[in-house]
């Protein structure tokens, strides 16, 4: 008779890094879908077997709109800060 053994669930266990994507381009591309402002996030967990698991996605389904407003004004402190500096 053969000796099923019972197999472990694989969960996740931590989350090493988050990386968070700003983006503002001057010409989106409305074909592609792309607006002028773009947040996205990559999540790197770690399994329970050791293995890593990505996670990529959109970042603005997840956040209030204060959160996605403030994450705008972000983006165009930095676009005057950059442009003030470099032109």
């Amino acid at each position: 008779m053969a000796d099923f053994k019972r197999l472990e669930a694989i969960t996740p266990v931590s989350i090493p890094r988050l990386t968070i994507r700003l983006t503002r381009e001057d010409d989106p591309d409305p074909i592609m879908g792309s607006g002028p402002y773009q947040a996205a996030f990559e999540l790197i967990v770690t399994m329970s077997d050791g293995s890593p698991k990505i996670i990529q996605g959109d970042l603005v389904p997840y956040i209030t709109t204060e959160e996605r407003n403030a994450l705008i004004n972000f983006i165009e402190t930095l676009q005057t800060r950059a442009e003030a500096q470099i032109l």
